[in-house]
């Protein structure tokens, strides 16, 4: 009986498969990327209602009398509301003894103020902060040497119009002495800032931190406070920006 030869069967490429697993990967990773970016932005949300809670709660704890959580037991000493001037009541000026995250909403900004309940002096105390319509204001709270004991704030935080780091240098005063540190840029955790000092006779240290919206200025007029400049970088090294 005469044998039939069978023709061979060509195998045709089948590339359904694979392409169904590379697309079931991709929506897999895709959902875990999803649910991972909204779980971090409840986080921010989180910290930042945290961060204003607490804000909120000091100010109202530190203002209210009877109840600082500072070294006095009872401080009934009204609180300092206007400007004050003259040079012959003696400024309480100790060291910072905690830290207060503020919440700068008007910046857009997150950052922690140093804070000591004694300061202001034996007649009043001080809040944490003052704000202006473009400025906060905190720090120590004492007669100013330059201007005719006027009493300042250590430090205040104001809003620019933006510009680049290199605008920032271009634009800074040269030093005018060899103690006087150039304009340089700053290696801060959170935020990109320049360094530059003033050419006036107060030599304020200003940092100023670089946004496209928006540029923001730390400046510190270093009073008593010898060591006000390191603490200034400390507190923008605290500042981070409000993820809208």
């Amino acid at each position: 009986m005469p044998t039939t030869s069978k023709k061979p069967t060509k195998v045709k490429n089948d590339y359904t498969t694979p392409m169904i697993v590379i697309l079931v990967a991709t929506a897999a990773i895709a959902a875990i990327l999803t649910t991972w970016l909204v779980s971090r932005q409840q986080e921010v949300v989180l910290e930042t209602k945290r961060l204003s809670e607490t804000t909120k709660t000091q100010l109202e704890f530190s203002n209210a009398p009877g109840a600082n959580p500072g070294q006095r037991d009872a401080d009934d000493r009204p609180l300092q509301l206007i400007p004050r001037s003259g040079c012959d009541i003696a400024a309480n000026v100790e060291p910072p003894t905690q830290s207060i995250p503020l919440i700068a909403e008007q910046f857009g900004i997150t950052l922690e103020v140093p804070f000591n309940p004694d300061w202001g002096s034996a007649e009043f105390r001080i809040a944490p902060i003052e704000t202006a319509e473009n400025e906060i204001r905190f720090g120590t709270y004492e007669p100013s040497p330059f201007e005719e004991c006027d009493w300042k704030r250590e430090y205040r935080l104001s809003a620019r119009s933006p510009r680049t780091v290199a605008e920032v240098i271009e634009a800074a005063p040269d030093p005018e002495d060899a103690d006087t540190p150039v304009a340089e840029q700053l290696q801060l955790q959170n935020v990109n800032a320049v360094r530059y000092f003033t050419d006036s006779v107060q030599r304020a240290m200003i940092i100023e931190i670089i946004s496209p919206d928006r540029n923001l200025q730390l400046q510190t007029l270093c009073m008593s406070d010898l060591d006000c400049e390191a603490n200034a970088l400390k507190i923008a090294d605290t500042m981070r920006w409000i993820v809208q």
